[in-house]
């Protein structure tokens, strides 16, 4: 692979809190090394770190500055950007980066279509503080300490009497007030502060340091110039808009529950998930830049935010819904320690006592006493549960009444100090991270608005999504409601600054793109703006590119499986059906076998394999399986051994659904049965139309690709994927995936290399006489703006080297386009406006919004290419970082929309590209294709591993196992 990586800025104003810890001074005198300016002012160049956007080093801590005015564009920043809602190019200026080529400006907005009036939920910012705004560094106690004591000395009488009203402190190392101060020092007795009494050797006390920084006034005027696109990003800008962030979440913070940018009050009416767990409603509260109908402003952006917490009960009563228990009775047997069978001595922990540890971290508090009068309720922090009884736990104790230390259980002791018969000794115990304190469960209660930070189960999932699903109106009463808890009238932090955000959400003029018409095998559908349409009597655009002779089923045995006449029923249906949609077999009367009472996926797949290959005497086509449920151990061994081992496509279903032999069920199959065998439903026929290249005028190939990571915490391997065009109209999708280190967004230049070269190659073979696209689109979802140009400087520059490689003359022009759909803009249109808005209230398909939510300066754009079936359509946010084909903003928007309508296995548009849809199926299959063995499990589930069973021998990650080249299943689409 050819070409040098591009270099690290070599301009030492353009600072990055994420290159050294080190203060400035702490550099003098020393010889430079690369990444450090030199006396002269030269500056030696620094490879970039490969940022992932997950393992991006903390922001520098307190910075010593030499003495002097600092430019802010010099200026180390000393906070945590990642915080901060910012455009690309700002973060070109955090990290310091020259990219490959700049981010696109801006272009004409689009005006094709119906336009069309909505309401967005953003509210533009009407007034700037006019009044000076100091910022000041604060230090306190060494730096490290935790941020509960920080927090304790901030707000203690003694220093806020100092300091006065109206000062805002980042928790971390800045505050900002309205009055000019020098600076402070002062050592705070916390003790004395909050009243404790209990005598300590060393007093609890900590040193406050606050000074004004070295450019000590917030920068609004320059701010306003950016705006008015007056001046470049730098650190200056940064400031005011953290200051501005800081500001709207000072006061919320001090009176509601604050999760990151969200905020919960007391619950009104909290929905209960199952095991302990509710969910309830809050706000969701975040300030930009964006282009406005009247040029580029601050906007605020509010939205409803959903959060998860422990309902606040007896911890027995959560431990028994956890543990799925009748009662405490049933908790206390089914906690009860297993003996090691290996006859080591050691007590095992039962598997239901296993399911007790997510209480670990959660705040209690006890019931069998009051509070001392004046005095706060006695609070404790689980730190684990203990696997042993009220009964066995001795512990040294003084005595209630001798007031002698002796050895006391926790039933002695309970019914000694307070005349408690525990219920139930024999339940486990809860040891507090306060030293010695061991309390039963029965007598603690789990503390209100604590967050559940764990995944949910599936019960709870299935109650989360029908609690936040809501149609627009209902979601706009939400957005109202979060209103009212904000206040921002009443806000005395935004009165003594001067911010001003306007009482009415944002109005801008949309547009509703032409919808494209449906193309199928017997003639054109025109779905207009319903966003759907069904089969009946439509023959797909293209059938299975083979005729179908070899094909098996094999039917899992047990209670409820189907006998032989249901199946036979279900298969002359399917027959019937797939030909009148234009599907070719030859042979109607496939294999079909029971599974024999195997259970093991493997062992079905060899079977079916091996009958089907014999009776046809041919390579297997097609192995279908009838499921007795959703099993999906079973399911993935299926696949594994289908992708991995044989290189066959398969279709699994449900037997309850043959059962039944529904045509609409039968038809939805055969849009997945027809794309695996080469075939595919659509294609969409818009506005501009090319019978040879669909959207565009030239050979085209489109890519998506995506990267998936493992629940926070866990040490599994991330998961890259790519897809591949198939066909110039680029209704078909190869796919390729791998690991791709742990928790690594951005894709190693080995998987580029590894998914892309065979599978360019093989599209210029087959579709371009041997030549390579003329243009080249690349649709990338999950990368967030601070890793815009990690994706152009890292995976365009090595997508770049691989074409040269194919061919030094390549003239392949690039357009990177990101996706996403993790944000919190929503469309809300007139209710009454037939054009605008859908029957729920929902913005109809194809309404595209460029300006209210958008970057000032950067070309993005929301779309909305899908019909909502329940709740609010949540736009797609589309982010074009690199457009060397120069496509016309309406068309280029417009391909987009009119692609969605080409999704091979539904029968309306979706929400997102389809490039990147098929990368999120075929990343959800890496699960089967792990280098592991059946029996130990699938690696991909989330939890820790232990490390020689996901490690490779070189230690990195074992690769996923390939799939083999017979049969063609890699340029196949076998994943949906």
């Amino acid at each position: 692979m050819t070409g040098p990586k591009p270099q690290h800025s070599s301009n030492p104003s353009v600072s990055s809190a994420h290159q050294s810890n080190k203060s400035i001074s702490s550099d003098v005198g020393k010889t430079p090394t690369e990444g450090d300016a030199t006396s002269s002012g030269a500056y030696v160049p620094r490879s970039p770190p490969r940022y992932d956007g997950n393992r991006d080093p903390d922001p520098a801590p307190w910075q010593e500055f030499p003495g002097g005015k600092a430019d802010p564009q010099h200026t180390p920043i000393t906070f945590d950007p990642r915080n901060l809602d910012l455009g690309g190019q700002a973060w070109t200026v955090i990290r310091g980066f020259i990219p490959d080529s700049p981010l696109p400006a801006k272009p004409k907005l689009n005006t094709s279509g119906k336009e069309v009036k909505l309401s967005l939920n953003t509210w533009p910012v009407t007034g700037l503080p006019t009044n000076p705004v100091w910022q000041y560094d604060v230090l306190i106690g060494t730096g490290v300490e935790k941020r509960g004591k920080v927090m304790k000395a901030w707000e203690s009488p003694t220093l806020q009497n100092i300091l006065g009203p109206n000062w805002i402190y980042d928790g971390n190392r800045i505050a900002w007030s309205p009055t000019e101060m020098k600076e402070l020092r002062k050592t705070l007795n916390l003790d004395q502060e909050y009243g404790r009494t209990r005598k300590r050797e060393v007093p609890d006390e900590v040193t406050v340091v606050i000074r004004p920084a070295k450019d000590p006034q917030v920068k609004f005027d320059k701010l306003h110039a950016y705006l008015n696109g007056q001046t470049s990003f730098d650190n200056g800008i940064l400031e005011a808009i953290n200051f501005l962030d800081h500001l709207l979440r000072m006061w919320p913070s001090s009176r509601l529950t604050k999760i990151k940018r969200s905020f919960f009050a007391e619950p009104r009416e909290p929905i209960s998930l199952g095991d302990g767990i509710e969910a309830f409603h809050g706000v969701y509260e975040s300030i930009r830049p964006v282009h406005s109908p009247m040029g580029p402003i601050m906007s605020v952006n509010v939205d409803v935010a959903n959060g998860t917490f422990w309902s606040e009960s007896q911890v027995l009563h959560t431990a028994r819904e956890l543990g799925r228990c009748r009662d405490g009775y049933d908790l206390s047997m089914k906690c009860q320690p297993k003996h090691d069978k290996l006859g080591l001595g050691g007590r095992l922990e039962s598997e239901t006592f296993k399911l007790l540890r997510v209480l670990r971290k959660v705040s209690i508090t006890v019931i069998h006493r009051a509070p001392d009068k004046g005095k706060p309720e006695p609070s404790y922090v689980i730190d684990k549960l203990l696997n042993q009884s009220a009964k066995e736990y001795v512990q040294k104790m003084r005595h209630p009444k001798t007031g002698k230390e002796e050895e006391m259980t926790i039933v002695q002791y309970f019914r000694e100090k307070y005349n408690i018969h525990l219920k139930y000794p024999d339940m486990p115990l809860i040891k507090t991270t306060k030293k010695d304190v061991v309390l039963p469960l029965e007598l603690c209660k789990i503390k209100p608005k604590q967050r559940y930070v764990f995944k949910l189960n599936d019960r709870q999932i299935s109650n989360m999504i029908k609690f936040a699903v809501t149609p627009p109106p209902q979601r706009w009463a939400h957005i109202k409601e979060g209103l009212d808890m904000l206040k921002w009238v009443q806000d005395p932090y935004l009165k003594a600054y001067g911010l001003k955000i306007q009482s009415q959400p944002q109005a801008v003029r949309a547009h509703v793109l032409p919808n494209p018409k449906v193309q199928f095998g017997n003639g054109p559908h025109n779905p207009g703006t319903t966003g759907r349409w069904d089969l009946r009597g439509k023959k797909f655009m293209n059938g299975n590119s083979k005729e179908l002779k070899a094909w098996g089923i094999m039917v899992a045995e047990g209670r409820g499986a189907p006998d032989k006449a249901a199946i036979e029923r279900f298969i002359g249906e399917f027959i019937k059906i797939y030909s009148q949609h234009g599907g070719r077999i030859v042979n109607p009367k496939p294999v079909i076998l029971p599974s024999a009472g195997a259970s093991d996926g493997a062992k079905m797949v060899e079977t079916l394999w091996t009958a089907t290959g014999n009776a046809n005497k041919m390579r297997p086509q097609m192995l279908m399986f009838v499921l007795l449920s959703k099993d999906a151990k079973l399911y993935n061994r299926i696949k594994k051994s289908t992708d991995c081992r044989y290189g066959v496509v398969s279709q699994c279903m449900q037997s309850a659904h043959v059962f039944k032999c529904q045509a609409q069920y039968i038809s939805n199959v055969c849009m997945k049965f027809n794309a695996k065998l080469g075939g595919y439903t659509t294609r969409a026929v818009g506005v501009k139309n090319n019978d040879k290249f669909g959207s565009f005028n030239k050979a085209t190939l489109i890519m998506g690709a995506d990267v998936s990571h493992a629940a926070p915490g866990s040490d599994v391997p991330s998961t890259a994927c790519m897809t591949f065009s198939l066909n110039l109209l680029c209704t078909r999708y190869a796919a390729a995936i791998d690991v791709n280190g742990h928790r690594v967004e951005i894709i190693a230049t080995s998987n580029i290399e590894k998914f892309m070269k065979p599978m360019i190659t093989g599209w210029a073979s087959n579709l371009n006489m041997g030549r390579l696209p003329e243009s080249l689109i690349y649709f990338r979802d999950g990368v967030s703006e601070g890793q815009y140009h990690q994706v152009i400087n890292e995976e365009i520059h090595d997508i770049k080297n691989l074409l040269k490689e194919i061919n030094p003359n390549t003239t392949t022009k690039i357009t990177v386009i990101v996706a996403t759909k993790r944000h919190h803009i929503r469309f809300f249109p007139d209710h009454n406006d037939r054009v605008a808005a859908d029957r729920n209230g929902n913005a109809v398909p194809g309404t595209l919004v460029q300006t209210g939510c958008t970057s000032p300066f950067e070309y993005d754009f929301y779309l909305c290419a899908h019909s909502a079936i329940k709740g609010t359509a949540r736009p797609v946010g589309y982010h074009v970082l690199l457009d060397e084909n120069n496509y016309p903003v309406n068309e280029l928007q417009q391909m987009i929309y009119d692609h969605s309508y080409q999704y091979i296995r539904s029968t309306t548009p979706v929400s997102i590209h389809p490039a990147i849809y098929y990368a999120h199926l075929a990343a959800k299959r890496a699960v089967c294709h792990e280098d592991k063995p059946y029996e130990s499990g699938p690696q991909m589930k989330g939890k820790k591993q232990k490390k020689e069973s996901s490690l490779s021998d070189d230690g990195g990650y074992k690769p996923l196992l390939p799939m083999p080249d017979q049969g063609g299943i890699r340029f196949e689409m076998w994943y949906v």
